[in-house]
């Protein structure tokens, strides 16, 4: 019974021994005042940074509901500007009942949906405009950090002679 009793108790002493020497039991300290400090520093700053990523999305959101309020429209090319067989009528003569100064070239259309060369335009009205036209989404994308991309430059739909 005495031998019994010992290996109790042997037992019992390497486990508390166990416990204690564990990582788990180790008591965490708690952090230095420059320590809370800097984390709370680091928690304004992205705190900040959140507002700001939030508020370039809610004008993004803006956009794109104001932009896309009309639908999508396929738009191909259409035409032969190589070997003028076919294609829009375009001249530069002021009479334009002189075919021979007129020249079969390619020109951008509306297609039909399913056509697969097609590119997709959304359409928007006037608030698509004023929105596209402000700086609102450049600002916000700026205070968050992003630098969004310039165009070289504006692309414009003025007809011109090939």
């Amino acid at each position: 019974m005495k031998r019994f009793l010992m290996l109790v108790a042997v037992a019992a002493v390497a486990g508390v021994m166990y416990v204690a020497a564990s990582p788990a039991s180790q008591q965490s300290r708690v952090p230095t005042l420059k320590q809370f400090n800097a984390l709370k520093k680091q928690v304004a700053s992205q705190g900040k940074t959140l507002k700001q990523v939030v508020q370039l999305a809610v004008a993004e959101g803006v956009l794109l509901i104001d932009c896309s309020n009309q639908g999508a429209l396929a738009v191909d090319q259409f035409g032969d500007t190589q070997n003028q067989t076919e294609g829009y009528r375009y001249t530069t003569h002021a009479n334009l009942a002189a075919p021979a100064s007129d020249t079969l070239t390619s020109a951008m259309d509306f297609a039909v949906p399913t056509d697969q060369s097609a590119v997709f335009f959304m359409g928007g009205d006037s608030t698509c405009a004023t929105d596209l036209n402000s700086n609102a989404i450049r600002h916000a994308a700026a205070k968050a950090g992003i630098q969004l991309p310039r165009l070289a430059h504006a692309h414009s739909f003025i007809a011109r002679r090939p």
